[in-house]
């Protein structure tokens, strides 16, 4: 059918399963019992506004993985409509098959209310893994990436020998005043 689905979502410590079928928004994204509950907005932001994809009415304009993480974010409350409304792009780098990668920035604010230019990227597992500088550790604090390195590649590892096509995504805060667009 050329649809792709989103069916497992992964946060080091962490493991949800995603319901629903095809470009359906219908759906939702739980976990295992016993689990503190863990805001999922920061990891679902990437998958509303790193993707060119959009879905009307369970169909899909553009491409299938990307519309499947835009259902996903759906799915998490993220409205992708309304949040690329809110947080306008000013810059793209296209995904390109050299560096498996893409990434889109955003004027937002801080979790402490300063004016940033952020970045959210979305690709390859290994690609992002590789150039991070820090991750989140179970709790969703900033780690250094050493520290959760294996937890990140063993997920990657479990979830491609089942099949999954595996995404990654990550975000960097940049100074507005010398951000250049171009």
């Amino acid at each position: 059918l050329n649809q792709m689905t989103a069916t497992q979502m992964a946060v080091v410590g962490r493991r949800y399963s995603v319901t629903g079928e095809g470009y359906s928004t219908i759906g939702q994204i739980t976990h295992a019992a016993g689990q503190p509950d863990v805001a999922l907005e920061q990891y679902l932001l990437p998958m509303a506004l790193c993707a060119d994809a959009e879905v009307k009415n369970d169909e899909l304009v553009g491409d299938p993985t990307e519309g499947a993480l835009v259902v996903l974010a759906a799915k998490g409350g993220v409205d992708p409509a309304l949040t690329r409304e809110r947080y306008p792009r000013v810059a793209t780098l296209p995904f390109d098959a050299a560096y498996k990668m893409m990434a889109t920035f955003h004027r937002m604010q801080d979790a402490a209310g300063k004016d940033v230019v952020r970045c959210y990227v979305k690709g390859a597992p290994d690609q992002l893994l590789a150039r991070a500088t820090f991750a989140h550790g179970t709790d969703g604090s900033a780690v250094p990436v050493a520290e959760v390195r294996e937890g990140y590649l063993a997920e990657n590892e479990r979830l491609g020998s089942m099949g999954l096509r595996v995404m990654a995504t990550g975000q960097k805060d940049f100074d507005p005043a010398t951000f250049d667009p171009n």
